[in-house]
């Protein structure tokens, strides 16, 4: 089964004092169902992922993360805050080459899984993307111990409606498997 998610930058890359600024929305079957929130200043990123709204089919969500990654955005460390839909527990996972090791509080559980030695998590994934406008292709993504293959559609440039007028941005379609 493939489930498309479909991201496009709000804007275009803003560099701000000490890092890159980035916006998106994710939409689910034509509608706007999240936010995503990216501060990249390295080697971490922190990022916070809010619903725009509320239906039966896409939970509540007011999460955050932050990772350490390397130099190609590969995760060596991810943290994950979560909040949704009455739930709340934090996830720290350590990364390296061919194993990743998760905990989580909640539970009190810890598993360590193989991955491949290109894995990332779906943040430094993005994080990549919006860093090379050329790097559509297949990745392998780390889902909470679970592998995916994404294959991401090479960047196409779109006009956009913003508070600050029009403005040209990436669009890209991301297809897990």
């Amino acid at each position: 089964m493939h489930k498309v998610l479909v991201l496009l930058l709000l804007a275009s890359l803003q560099c701000t004092l000490g890092g890159t600024h980035l916006q998106y929305k994710v939409t689910s079957m034509r509608l706007n169902v999240a936010s995503i929130d990216m501060k990249l200043v390295d080697p971490e990123i922190n990022i916070a992922v809010k619903s725009r709204i509320k239906i039966p089919l896409f939970p509540h969500l007011d999460n955050h993360y932050k990772i350490i990654h390397d130099e190609d955005y590969r995760p060596v460390q991810y943290t994950r805050l979560v909040q949704q839909s009455g739930l709340k527990d934090s996830v720290y996972t350590v990364y390296q080459k061919s194993s990743a090791r998760m905990y989580q509080k909640l539970t009190g559980n810890s598993n360590t899984y193989a991955v491949r030695a290109d894995t990332r998590d779906v943040f430094s994934l993005l994080a990549k993307i919006s860093s090379d406008p050329n790097a559509g292709g297949e990745y392998t993504v780390d889902g909470n111990g679970r592998l995916w293959l994404v294959t991401v559609s090479k960047g196409r440039t779109e006009k956009i409606s913003t508070a600050l007028g029009k403005q040209s941005a990436r669009r890209h379609d991301f297809r897990f498997k």
